[in-house]
């Protein structure tokens, strides 16, 4: 079966704290793009 891929937008907002603190848990992971590690941290979260 193909997996469809599709780009959709979405927008939040972040206070400074919330930015920084999200840029250093990237470097601790060695990740560098935002949204892939915004993505999986979701999607993989125990939520």
């Amino acid at each position: 079966m193909k997996r469809d891929i599709r780009s959709i937008r979405k927008q939040f907002r972040l206070t400074e704290t919330e930015e920084k603190q999200i840029l250093d848990l990237m470097r601790e992971k060695g990740e560098d793009n935002f949204s892939d590690f915004l993505r999986k941290s979701l999607l993989l979260s125990d939520g």
